[in-house]
């Protein structure tokens, strides 16, 4: 139970770690990733206004020639290094781009400029060493086949503009972007890692200190519940003794009698509630090898008197000849605790049906009995410690919300699962799976 606790609490704990970095660094890799392209798709819109390029001093054919050494410099009227596109480009552009002088030098791109019948009209390469003009037209070509205004081909990002008079297809080389954006994520996903490492380390170092007081206060209701059934014992003892004497002296009436059913009723919980307590206990399993088959065919056969008396149908498909090594005593006690499971709440003239089966490496138990319409949000409580979906059905019936609590521990100690479903509205089917060797 405190090992299921601990897994509990350092499972929660690394799954709440989990989601909250991965919403962070999946919003920072998004972010990064969409101004990239923003930047990207704005520059290739500069480019689409000035027909691929970019207009650098050098390129005004008004220049001065370039001054020859030892030549004094004219005077001349101050210029702009780089002319602003016009202003409804700027309002696009002011969105996380600016323009700057620099910004043609490191810029590597390429364009063609298609007339109205398709045909290239220009082609621009002379920012870019890798692409050559035929690269440049088998590029547009795609782009233009693509139906999209925007998109990658390889590294480059492209942009296709219908202009009225001809069509700029744009392209700008992102490798840089790109590689940024890759070494992101895996910086992400390194972070993510040594986060999740850390939280596991610390969390495996003071994960007992964190739930000692859950613990201390379990341990407690343990001993609590464990004491309470030794001291209840000799006085039920005690009462049974007398009520047998009382009974045997003559005076065998209708309290007497119900002395012996309320006595036997008690001492019935306390046994139950002691049987839980050594369960979530550590003690550690009494295996050896035996024929579940048999264990199982005894077990259920003892129930068939009882369940014909109660006006039920019983089913079996038990696989003969399948052994284990378990514990038998706890694994007989769980087949009787469904098994008296399903006879409780079977309404008359329901059915039950029991079987067992291997399945590769796991022995497959299962109980399926006809019942009162249950609710499915109880199915996952009903393993609790005295939990009743109708106290006054499960009172009646005799039981005290203590024998699936019982299974569930026994099940946890043999590291199997169990669980409940509801297939069909009047239908409850209890199944455990338990591995072939639970003391390996």
């Amino acid at each position: 139970m405190i090992r299921r606790l601990k897994k509990r609490f350092v499972t929660v704990a690394m799954l709440s770690l989990l989601g909250i970095l991965l919403v962070v660094l999946v919003t920072v890799n998004l972010l990064f990733w969409r101004n990239s392209i923003r930047t990207a798709d704005n520059l290739l819109a500069y480019l689409a206004v000035n027909d691929g390029g970019f207009h650098l001093p050098h390129d005004d054919p008004n220049a001065p020639p370039p001054m020859q050494t030892g030549q004094t410099p004219s005077p001349r009227e101050p210029r702009e290094a780089m002319p602003q596109p016009d202003d409804s480009l700027v309002r696009r552009l002011e969105n996380g781009f600016r323009m700057n002088p620099e910004t043609a030098f490191r810029t590597r791109c390429f364009s063609v400029i298609f007339d109205l019948n398709g045909a290239p009209a220009a082609v621009r390469t002379d920012r870019i060493a890798a692409i050559t003009d035929e690269d440049a037209l088998a590029y547009a070509r795609r782009a233009l086949e693509s139906g999209k205004a925007r998109g990658f081909d390889g590294i480059y990002r492209y942009y296709v503009e219908a202009r009225g008079e001809d069509t700029f297809v744009g392209f700008l080389d992102c490798n840089d972007a790109l590689f940024s954006i890759r070494l992101l994520l895996a910086l992400s996903g390194g972070i993510l890692l040594f986060c999740l490492a850390a939280m596991w380390l610390l969390l495996f170092m003071f994960s007992g200190k964190v739930i000692r007081p859950v613990i201390e206060s379990f341990e407690k209701q343990k001993q609590f519940i464990a004491d309470a059934g030794h001291e209840l014992k000799t006085p039920l003892t005690i009462i049974t003794a007398d009520a047998a004497v009382l009974s045997m002296t003559g005076s065998d009436n209708e309290w007497v009698q119900s002395i012996q059913n309320q006595v036997k009723r008690l001492d019935r919980l306390v046994r139950e509630l002691l049987t839980l307590s050594r369960m979530e206990a550590d003690a550690p399993l009494m295996t050896s090898e035996f024929s579940i088959s048999d264990a199982a065919d005894d077990t259920v056969g003892a129930f068939s008197t009882l369940i014909a008396a109660r006006n039920r149908i019983l089913s079996t498909d038990i696989q003969p000849g399948v052994t284990c090594r378990s514990d038998e005593e706890s694994l007989r006690r769980l087949i009787s605790i469904l098994m008296d499971n399903a006879v409780k709440y079977t309404p008359d003239g329901g059915s039950i049906t029991f079987t067992l089966k291997k399945n590769g490496h796991n022995i497959l138990i299962e109980t399926r009995n006809t019942c009162a319409p249950i609710d499915k949000k109880h199915l996952p409580r009903l393993f609790e410690r005295f939990y009743r979906v109708d106290a006054a059905r499960t009172q009646s019936s005799g039981g005290y919300g203590i024998g699936l609590s019982i299974a569930r521990e026994i099940v946890h100690k043999h590291h199997g699962k169990i669980s409940a479903a509801c297939p069909s509205a009047d239908t409850i089917v209890f199944t455990v799976t338990l591995p072939v060797n639970a003391g390996g």
